[in-house]
Formats: C-alpha cells, sequence, structure tokens
C-alpha cells in the first residue's frame, strides 16, 4: 500500500520496512504459503531501484534469484539496463559496490564481444562505459578482476585486459586461460600450449 505508481502516495522508504517485516516474520516461523517472503525482496528491490539506490537493487535481486524466482533473472537485465541508462556517475556508484560490481561485469560479458560475423556488436559501447567507469570508481581491489579482463579482451582492448590481469588472482583458471589467450595473440605458441594444458585441468569436464 505504501508502494503505488502516484507520487503523491507513494513512500518506497516506508514500504521497504515492510518488505523487510515480512521476511523477519517468516525467519520467526510464522507461515509462508503463498512465498511472500521471497516475493518481498523484489518488491523491495524495485522499490530500491525507483529510489536510485542501484546497488541495494541489485543485491536484492540476486537474493530474491538465490530462492529459485525465476523473474529475478528478468529483473537483474532491466536493473542493469537502467544502470547503464543512468551514465558515467551512476556506473561508478554501482563499480564501488564488490557485489553489484559483479553483477554488472557479469552482464556485459554475457552479451558477448565483437566476433569476426558480426564487428560492430552493440556490447562495445556498454563495455567500454564499464571498465571506464570501474577504473574511475578508484576501487583498490577487485574481486574478479579476471573477468573485467575477459570483457576487455572480448572487446580487442589487449592492453588493458593485461592491466586488470596483473590485478586478478593469478592461479584463478580464468585468469591463466586469458594469460594462454593473450601469449598466443603474441604469437608466442611455445608458452602458451603448456599453459592451455594446464589450465583445460582447471575447468569442469562439461
Amino acid at each position: 500500500s505504501w508502494f503505488q505508481d502516484d507520487p503523491a502516495k507513494d513512500n518506497p522508504a516506508q514500504a521497504v520496512v515492510w518488505f523487510e517485516r515480512v521476511r523477519d516474520l517468516a525467519g520467526q516461523g510464522f507461515i509462508d504459503s503463498l512465498g511472500l517472503a521471497a516475493a518481498s525482496l523484489g518488491w523491495q528491490a524495485r522499490a530500491e531501484l525507483n529510489r536510485e539506490r542501484y546497488s541495494q537493487a541489485l543485491e536484492l535481486y540476486l537474493a530474491q534469484f538465490a530462492t529459485g524466482d525465476p523473474t529475478a533473472f528478468a529483473s537483474l537485465i532491466q536493473a542493469a539496463n537502467k544502470i547503464f541508462a543512468g551514465g558515467p556517475e551512476t556506473l561508478q556508484q554501482v563499480a564501488a559496490n564488490p557485489i553489484a560490481q559483479r553483477v554488472i561485469t557479469a552482464y556485459v560479458i554475457a552479451r558477448g564481444g565483437p566476433s569476426l560475423a558480426q564487428p560492430t556488436s552493440a556490447s562495445t559501447p556498454l563495455i567500454r562505459v564499464w571498465l571506464d567507469a570501474v577504473e574511475a570508481s578508484a576501487v583498490t581491489h577487485v574481486d574478479g578482476a579476471e573477468r573485467l579482463a575477459w570483457a576487455a579482451y572480448q572487446i580487442g582492448e589487449m592492453e588493458i585486459a593485461r592491466r586488470w590481469l596483473d590485478r586478478a588472482r593469478p592461479e584463478e583458471a580464468m585468469t591463466l586461460w586469458l594469460r594462454a589467450k593473450l601469449l598466443l595473440h603474441d604469437g608466442r605458441i611455445d608458452e602458451a600450449v603448456p599453459l592451455l594444458a594446464r589450465v583445460a585441468r582447471l575447468f569442469p569436464p562439461s
């Protein structure tokens, strides 16, 4: 009742209080046969999105997704689209939040980079502005730096990929895989082959 389309009646801050209360009651053992605790995560995320509290919204949508609610996936995509529409300042704000940063990085990676058949992929500008935002956020440690390196590799920014790899966990499978790919890119095949063989044992057989 506090969360409405009518600006005169809408009070998302008050709505959030009651969404959290629903989850508190479910946690205390009250019957929740309608799954309202899980639903409250998505509604609260939407309230936070409307308040332009983007990192909080992403974390809530992730929590909703973890409950098995299939609608959370589409909501995460919609939230990411809204974040990119917010411009550089919004992107930097989100990049400073470790969980939100990994969600948006996954979003841009999943869209894929340019290919020979599609040299002007629509994902290229997204990846560029996101990498710029993460750099501009002045975060000194980025968990999942190897994925930012992969994003840079997707759009052919090899030097940016190398820079992120230097900040990545050295024994992470993706880190080693990208190092091998960069060696191949440089024509250093003899160095790349044993590294690829090592990486092949780290990835799941499937």
